[in-house]
C-alpha cells in the first residue's frame, strides 16, 4: 500500500450523487411551487375572463333581447286591442318565441348565482302575471265582438308592464354589477399572474445561478484541480503529492491517483536500478563482444595458420618419405591432414555464423530472384557433379535486407537439397508462395532423402548433425546460419512436416522496410 503521505478514503463525506440529488430535489420543489403558483393565478385569470366574456356579457345581451321581446308583445297586444286587427298579433307571437329563446339562454347564464336567479325568477313571475291578467285577457276580449272598445283597456295594464320593466332593469343592473366584479377579478388575477411570472423568472434565474455555482464548486473546480495536480505529476515532478478536497468520489479519485503516482515512483526507482544494472551489463557485454571480435580475428588468422602448417607439413612428409612409410603411417598422416582441413572449415563456418546480425546499415533492396541466381552460380560445381536441376521462380519478390546474407540463405538451402539427395536426379524448386499479414513467404522444395519430422527443431541447432561424417560432409552449422539470417531479417523459417516427397523449407521475410 502507498506510503503514509497518501490520504485515506473518506466514507463520511457526502457523495456527489447525494449532493446533486439533494440539489435537484430542492430545485424540483421550487419549480413545482412556481408551476403551482402560475397555474393558480392563470386559472383565476381564465375563470374571471370566462365569467365576464362568456357569461355576464352574453347574459346582458339576452336580458336586452328578453325586454325587447316583451315590449314587442305589449305593443302587439295594445295595437290589437285598439284596432281589432289580427295582424298586430304577429309581433306578439314573435315576441313570445324570442322570449323563450332569451329565457333559455338566461337560465344557463345565471345558474348557480342566487341573486341573479332570484332576479330572473321575479321578472318571469311579473311576465306571467302580465300574460294572464293583460295579454291573454285582452286578446280574448277583442275576439268577443260584444265587448265595446272602451272596455279593452284599463290602468292595470300599464302598471303590470311597468313592473316588468322595473324587474328587467334590476336584473340588468345586477348583471352589470356582476360583470364589473368579474372584470375586476380578471384585472387582479392578471396583475397577480404578472407578479407571479416575474417572481418565477427571478427564482429561476437565482436557481440557475446557484446550480451553476454548485456544479462549478462540486464538479468543475475539483476536476480542474485534479487535472492540474495530475499535469504536475505528468510533467515529471513525481515527488508532488496529489491531494484534493470535495465530494467523496473526487476525494477517492485523488487517492487513487496518488496511489498510482507512488506506484509509478516506485516502479521508476526500480527501473532506474534495473537500468543501471543493464548499463553495467551492457558495458560488460560490449567488452565481451570486443573480446569475441578479437577472438574472431585471431581465429581467422592466427589459428588457421598452424592448421595450414600441420596440413602442409604432413603432406610434405608423405611426399618426401613416402617410400619409407608403411600403410599405417600413411593412414595416420591422412587422418592428420583431414582433421586439419575439417578444423579450418569449422572455424570458417563459425566466423560466418558470428558475422550474421552485426548491423542493418547495409540493408538495401534485394531481388531474391537475382540473389538465387548468384547462389546457384556459387554452387555450380556441386550442382554439375550431382546433375541437379534448380528451378528459381521469376516471381520471387524484392525485399529489404543484406544482399550477401540472403544469397548465403538460398545457397545453404539449395546446397543442402543437393547434398542430401537420393538415387533419383536432384530437383530443387525455390518458389514464391505469396504475401500475407505483411510478410512474403518463400518455399525451397527438393526430392531428396527428406528429414524425419521428429528432428524439425533440432536441425536448426548449431553443430547438430543427423548423419555420420563419412556419409555426408559438413559441420552442422548451415541450417543454424539460415535460421539466424531469417530471424535477423525479422522473419521465420520452418520445416514442412506434411511434405513427404523429400524436404521442404518455408521462410518469411517482411514486406517493406524492417522495423
Amino acid at each position: 500500500m502507498p506510503s503514509e503521505t497518501l490520504a485515506k478514503r473518506d466514507v463520511t463525506r457526502w457523495t456527489l450523487r447525494r449532493k446533486l440529488g439533494t440539489a435537484w430535489a430542492v430545485i424540483g420543489a421550487i419549480l413545482i411551487a412556481v408551476v403551482v403558483a402560475v397555474t393558480v393565478t392563470l386559472v383565476q385569470v381564465v375563470s374571471a375572463s370566462n365569467d365576464q366574456i362568456g357569461r355576464y356579457n352574453p347574459a346582458l345581451v339576452s336580458s336586452q333581447s328578453l325586454l325587447a321581446a316583451l315590449v314587442n308583445q305589449e305593443t302587439g297586444v295594445r295595437g290589437y286591442a285598439l284596432s281589432r286587427n289580427a295582424q298586430f298579433l304577429d309581433p306578439y307571437r314573435q315576441g313570445i318565441a324570442d322570449q323563450e329563446v332569451a329565457v333559455t339562454a338566461l337560465n344557463g347564464y345565471v345558474r348557480g348565482d342566487a341573486l341573479l336567479s332570484s332576479d330572473l325568477q321575479h321578472l318571469l313571475n311579473d311576465v306571467t302575471v302580465w300574460h294572464q291578467q293583460t295579454a291573454e285577457l285582452r286578446i280574448a276580449q277583442v275576439k268577443d265582438a260584444s265587448i265595446p272598445d272602451t272596455a279593452l283597456t284599463d290602468q292595470g295594464d300599464k302598471a303590470r308592464f311597468d313592473a316588468i320593466r322595473t324587474a328587467s332593469t334590476k336584473f340588468s343592473a345586477d348583471l352589470q354589477t356582476e360583470r364589473n366584479k368579474a372584470n375586476e377579478r380578471r384585472k387582479q388575477a392578471t396583475a397577480a399572474l404578472i407578479e407571479v411570472l416575474a417572481v418565477a423568472m427571478i427564482v429561476l434565474i437565482v436557481v440557475a445561478v446557484l446550480a451553476f455555482r454548485a456544479l462549478s464548486r462540486w464538479v468543475v473546480r475539483p476536476l480542474s484541480r485534479l487535472q492540474e495536480e495530475t499535469r504536475i505529476v505528468a510533467s515529471g515532478q513525481f515527488d508532488h503529492v496529489v491531494s484534493l478536497d470535495g465530494a467523496r468520489e473526487f476525494h477517492n479519485l485523488a487517492v487513487d491517483v496518488e496511489a498510482m503516482r507512488l506506484r509509478i515512483t516506485s516502479e521508476l526507482e526500480e527501473m532506474e536500478r534495473a537500468r543501471r544494472e543493464v548499463s553495467v551489463k551492457a558495458e560488460a557485454l560490449e567488452q565481451s563482444n570486443a573480446d569475441l571480435e578479437q577472438f574472431a580475428y585471431v581465429a581467422s588468422h592466427d589459428l588457421q595458420e598452424p592448421l595450414r602448417k600441420v596440413s602442409n607439413f604432413c603432406q610434405l612428409l608423405e611426399r618426401q618419405y613416402g617410400e619409407n612409410l608403411d600403410d599405417r603411417a600413411r593412414q595416420y598422416i591422412g587422418f592428420a591432414v583431414d582433421g586439419a582441413r575439417r578444423m579450418q572449415t569449422l572455424i570458417q563456418d563459425l566466423l560466418e555464423f558470428s558475422r550474421v546480425g552485426r548491423s542493418t546499415d547495409s540493408f538495401t533492396e534485394v531481388n531474391l530472384f537475382e540473389a538465387g541466381r548468384e547462389a546457384v552460380a556459387t554452387l555450380e560445381d556441386e550442382i554439375a557433379t550431382a546433375g541437379a536441376v534448380i528451378e528459381l521462380d521469376p516471381g520471387l519478390p524484392t525485399v529489404m535486407g543484406d544482399q550477401s546474407l540472403l544469397v548465403t540463405l538460398i545457397q545453404n538451402l539449395v546446397g543442402n537439397a543437393v547434398k542430401y539427395r537420393g538415387e533419383q536426379t536432384p530437383e530443387v524448386r525455390v518458389k514464391y508462395e505469396g504475401a500475407e499479414d505483411g510478410y512474403h513467404t518463400i518455399s525451397v522444395t527438393d526430392n531428396g532423402i527428406g528429414i524425419d519430422p521428429s528432428y524439425a527443431e533440432r536441425i536448426f541447432v548449431i553443430f547438430q548433425r543427423l548423419h555420420l561424417r563419412d556419409q555426408y560432409a559438413g559441420t552442422g552449422i548451415g541450417l543454424s546460419i539460415c535460421k539466424k539470417i531469417v530471424e535477423y531479417h525479422q522473419g521465420k523459417i520452418w520445416l514442412d512436416l506434411e511434405y513427404t516427397g523429400g524436404a521442404r523449407f518455408w521462410f518469411t521475410l517482411p514486406i517493406g522496410a524492417l522495423q
